[in-house]
């Protein structure tokens, strides 16, 4: 069963990071249309959430700098 959050993201669930930003790694930024997974809220803000991105690093984020991915085909 999945954790929901007041803004209404779950652990585990796919997310898309809306414009770039800077990342965990020095130098290297976050580009938009990256895709991470929500590894849990954060613990000092409900609008906080780590996510977990595909240069395997973590990434504190505000939940308007992500949304959900769509499903749809």
């Amino acid at each position: 069963m999945k954790k929901k959050f007041p803004s209404s993201f779950a652990i585990g669930e796919l997310v898309e990071v809306v414009d770039s930003i800077d990342g965990p790694i020095e130098g290297r930024d976050i580009e938009g249309g990256t895709l991470g997974v929500v590894v849990e809220q954060h613990g000092m803000s409900k609008d906080y959430y780590v996510v977990h991105l595909p240069c395997g690093e973590n990434q504190i984020m505000s939940y308007k700098w992500i949304k959900k991915v769509s499903h749809e085909s």
